[in-house]
């Protein structure tokens, strides 16, 4: 049982090392992802998420239309004109919010 298992983990990184190529070579053809990566603690894999998941980011009015989306923009509530700002709010693609926040963790 246990070469069984080993077998299946070294089949797992094998396969996990073919996804690791074929994402660092749409990385490598993409402008775009090239562009994003620029960025501090943004690589390889979370530009091509971001591309994936977002195409030219056209539908966003700017970045903070985009962290909403992501959901990393706190939650507000709002009354009587006191403005009161709560923990983020955790709505949108949790895979690529924790990209980000992983990213932003390695520049910190």
């Amino acid at each position: 049982m246990i070469a069984e298992l080993y077998e299946l983990f070294n089949d797992l990184g094998r396969r996990i090392n073919f996804f690791d190529k074929e994402i660092d070579a749409v990385f490598r053809q993409s402008e775009a992802c090239q562009r994003i990566a620029k960025v501090k603690g943004i690589g390889p894999k979370t530009a091509t998420a971001v591309v994936v998941s977002i195409g030219k980011g056209t539908e966003f009015k700017n970045g903070r239309h985009f962290a909403a989306w992501l959901g990393l923009v706190p939650r507000q509530h709002s009354s009587g004109g006191k403005q009161v700002l709560m923990n983020m709010t955790k709505k949108g693609d949790k895979h690529l919010r924790i990209m980000f926040i992983h990213g932003a963790r390695v520049v910190v």
